[in-house]
């Protein structure tokens, strides 16, 4: 006679087996937990974590951020046709994104992954952090000139700046979005580049000898643009030692203040050189002197300031002044005489012609840095 099997004891055996092999997996993936946490833990960071997890999903790893590829475990791009992507939620601006090339099979590792990296790059912002303010502090020395040069090298060094080779300063300026500027992330080219916090502005340093610092800043535009940071960028030049490097910032500051989202150096003039200075209270110059202008035009409807303007970019030409402004010459000497009065200054002098040209150099630049 045959051996009849009861309906229940299959059913038992069925249901053994599967949570058998549902134990299985669940031991397997705590096990997976372990040896990412132990991977990131242990000092290897997101390099190993990401190695690991390439190991255990047996492919392709890549994570980015926005132009930025941190990781990738192979030689091809990640994209959306061949890849499954997955985002790295960070309450920050500079949130991830992680690639698992196609095909693989995910038992649920990802989503631990995922959570240990947004850990990560939480605490990498805060790194981050710590270090450009602690950069921006010797930069701001530096810059202000309160170090003498050996002190200066020491201390420059100390933050991974050689001084005696040329660097080049590439300033990020963004009013509207200066918190997250300062914390963000930079293009893989910059990673190496020592950055600090100056002010509300972003400056990183490239030794360089000015080739490729075009270039760079095009990638580091692109990069803030991407995050969502709307910015612009001054280079400065390629100079040696810490006066040179102060140099290049005042240069890369001038060039910011033409407002492109890139601007190369230019001759920086006296008066960048003078507004840069805390010393000197150029400003307050500039408004003492034009003030009375601004005042009296605002009242009667007048165009002083536009006939001084005139009258110094046409090297104190009467005649080209009134062609310029459709005036007679009898008119223009005339609001000439009205701006020595209310200013104390006499255009046809060349002291006073100076002052005055500052006054209004001073103000145009002011303008663009406000």
């Amino acid at each position: 006679m045959p051996y009849e099997t009861p309906f229940i004891a299959i059913g038992k055996l069925v249901a053994e087996a599967q949570a058998a092999d549902h134990v299985a997996k669940l031991e397997r993936l705590i096990a997976g937990h372990q040896i990412l946490a132990r991977a990131l833990l242990t000092g290897g960071g997101l390099t190993q974590l990401l190695k690991h997890l390439g190991g255990m999903l047996r492919t392709e790893i890549a994570l980015t951020q926005f132009t930025a590829h941190l990781y990738n475990s192979g030689t091809e791009l990640p994209s959306a046709d061949t890849w499954a992507s997955y985002p790295i939620p960070t309450g920050r601006r500079d949130a991830c994104t992680l690639w698992v090339r196609q095909p693989f099979e995910d038992s649920g590792i990802i989503g631990y992954a995922q959570n240990l990296i947004s850990v990560e790059l939480n605490n990498m912002v805060k790194q981050r952090q710590a270090k450009r303010a602690l950069c921006g502090q010797v930069l701001e020395d530096v810059i202000h000139g309160a170090l003498e040069t050996s002190e200066a090298q020491r201390r420059l060094a100390g933050v991974g700046l050689n001084s005696t080779r040329k660097n080049v300063v590439l300033l990020a300026v963004s009013a509207a979005h200066h918190k997250a500027l300062v914390s963000t992330s930079v293009p893989q080219p910059l990673e190496n580049a020592v950055a600090a916090v100056v002010g509300k502005d972003l400056v990183v340093v490239i030794n360089d000898d000015g080739g490729a610092a075009p270039a760079l800043a095009r990638r580091l535009s692109d990069h803030l643009a991407e995050a969502g940071i709307h910015a612009t960028i001054g280079i400065g030049g390629a100079y040696t030692k810490p006066n040179g490097l102060r140099w290049s910032y005042f240069e890369a500051r001038d060039a910011a203040s033409h407002g492109l989202p890139v601007n190369e150096p230019e001759r920086l003039s006296l008066t960048s050189l003078l507004l840069a200075s805390e010393d000197v209270p150029l400003a307050d110059m500039a408004h003492e002197s034009l003030n009375p202008l601004r005042a009296f035009d605002a009242a009667h409807g007048a165009e002083l300031v536009t006939t001084l303007e005139s009258y110094l970019n046409n090297n104190g030409s009467v005649a080209a002044v009134a062609e310029a402004l459709t005036l007679h010459r009898n008119t223009v000497r005339y609001r000439l005489a009205q701006i020595t009065e209310l200013t104390g200054y006499d255009p046809s002098v060349t002291a006073d012609r100076v002052q005055l040209w500052l006054a209004l150099a001073v103000s145009r630049l002011g303008a663009r840095h406000s």
